[in-house]
This record gives C-alpha cells, sequence and structure tokens, in this order.
C-alpha cells in the first residue's frame, strides 16, 4: 500500500515537474507554432513565457506597399490554462487590443491541429476583419463598413484556415455603404449554428431602414464553399440615398423586394466569384 502511495506521489510530482518546464518555454516557441496557421504572422517585440505573455506590433501578414489599414498592428496577450492538457488541448486565455478591435476568447490546439475559440467576445470594424484576414480587396470591392460584436461565440478553424464550426451570435452594428456619403443602413443579427459540415448563419435586420432576412452557409466538406440566399427591402421612412442605393439591384419583386441567392468557393484570403441563382 505505501509502495503504491510512493508510486502515486512521485508520478504527480514528475508531471507538475513537466508541465512547470513545459510553462518556462520562451514566447517565442508559442509564436513559432503559431505561424503554423498564419505563416506571414511577425511582431516587432515578444515577451515573456509559454504560461503567460505578449507580443507587441503583432501582424498577420506581411505589409503591401499601399498598405494603410494593416500599418496599424495589434498588441496579444495570453495566460496559458495547463489544465486542458488532461482534454489533450493546448489552450490559453487570449486579449488583442488594437485600431478597431478588442477582442477576448479562451483558445485552444487540439490534436489534430484545429483552432478553437470559446466564449469569444469584443468588437472588430468590418474593414479591420476584411484587413485581418486579407479580404480587404473584397470588401473595398463590397464598400461595406461598421462593427462586428461577438457575443460569447464559439468558433473553430481548422489547419486549412476553413471555419468548420460556429455557434452564437454576432451583432452587426451601424452597417454602412462606403459609396460616396456613408450611408448607414442599420443594425443585423447573425444567428449561427453548426450541423455536421454545414456551418449556417440566419441574419436578420434590427428595425433599420433595410429589410433583411437571410441565410449564409459555409460548408468545408469537399471544396470550401459558401451559399447566402434571402431578401431585402425598404422599410417605409427610409432616406431617399439608401432607396436610389438599393435600386442599383434592379427592379424588385411584385411585393417590393428584392431577392438573393448566391455560391461560390473559398480559398484563404480570398473568395472566388458567386455564382447568382
Amino acid at each position: 500500500m505505501k509502495r503504491k502511495r510512493l508510486v502515486f506521489y512521485v508520478s504527480v510530482g514528475l508531471i507538475a515537474y513537466g508541465v512547470f518546464l513545459i510553462s518556462q518555454a520562451p514566447a517565442a516557441f508559442l509564436f513559432d507554432q503559431a505561424r503554423r496557421y498564419q505563416p506571414g504572422l511577425q511582431t516587432e517585440q515578444l515577451s515573456g513565457t509559454l504560461w503567460r505573455g505578449s507580443a507587441q506590433a503583432l501582424r498577420l501578414a506581411p505589409e503591401p506597399a499601399n498598405a494603410q489599414r494593416l500599418s496599424r498592428p495589434l498588441n496579444l496577450n495570453w495566460r496559458w490554462h495547463p489544465l486542458r492538457l488532461f482534454s489533450g488541448l493546448l489552450g490559453f486565455q487570449v486579449h488583442a487590443a488594437g485600431a478597431e478591435l478588442e477582442l477576448t476568447a479562451a483558445v485552444a490546439i487540439d490534436r489534430k491541429r484545429q483552432l478553437s475559440f470559446s466564449a469569444l467576445d469584443g468588437t472588430i470594424s468590418v474593414r479591420r476583419a476584411a484587413d485581418l484576414s486579407r479580404l480587404s480587396a473584397l470588401m473595398a470591392s463590397a464598400a461595406l463598413d461598421g462593427q462586428l460584436a461577438f457575443n460569447g461565440m464559439d468558433v473553430g478553424i481548422d489547419e486549412q484556415g476553413r471555419i468548420v464550426s460556429a455557434n452564437g451570435e454576432l451583432s452587426l452594428r451601424d452597417i454602412q455603404l462606403t459609396l460616396g456619403d456613408n450611408l448607414h443602413l442599420g443594425d443585423y443579427t447573425a444567428r449561427w449554428i453548426t450541423k455536421a459540415q454545414l456551418v449556417e448563419a440566419e441574419i436578420t435586420d434590427q428595425g433599420g431602414p433595410v429589410e433583411l432576412t437571410g441565410v449564409l452557409q459555409l460548408t468545408a466538406e469537399g471544396d470550401y464553399s459558401y451559399r447566402c440566399s434571402g431578401q431585402l427591402g425598404l422599410r417605409e421612412g427610409a432616406a431617399s440615398a439608401v432607396r436610389q442605393a438599393l435600386a442599383l439591384l434592379g427592379r424588385p419583386a411584385a411585393d417590393g423586394k428584392w431577392r438573393f441567392n448566391f455560391s461560390g468557393a473559398i480559398t484563404p484570403g480570398t473568395i472566388a466569384p458567386a455564382t447568382v441563382k
């Protein structure tokens, strides 16, 4: 009995010592692992250890020669959660702050190198989100801006940078059409749910000048692709500039609604031209 107890205490001690040694690994070790997901990751200053540290002036990709928004880096702080090792996860509490963003989340990496964000909270501008995901050219053509607010969302991303799960609520605040004078289109909500290989968001407006109901679907089964369908219309009292902008979509249906249904393929950092139906 005493021998078994001794073996138990020695084992616990060795595990604790091993965790201590891992926790003292320099922050550069974690930074090198992060580059598996974001090869262009850059930072001007790393400090701390795997247990607790920070990265200052962090950039997720090399800057193009004409970069403006990407020249505004972000600062990242983390704290390791060693108990998550018993679940087969390398987990951290992370806080990111910078121009037009402030986000917190519990971040974990599993054995398959899938990255998960739990209890994701905070805000980021639409343009800043596009820059960080290297979709700035797409957003420039879409001419949209506003603010994204995460409300405790859970998101999973595989090693190829594909969203494979999303659950929770995302608020889209003060969405604007940036053609000439900014046109304020109102607030919207996207409620995300994951069904097997299908990630789906139900999008609804919150009573602004543009009435919108739609569904966005992402699937990582086979080719990574998306489909978006729904309808939009104008509410009574909408500004004439908003009416003129929606008129660019063509003639509405007899009920005054514009219906849309388009799909396409996605690769990390780009979205292929949509197929409109």
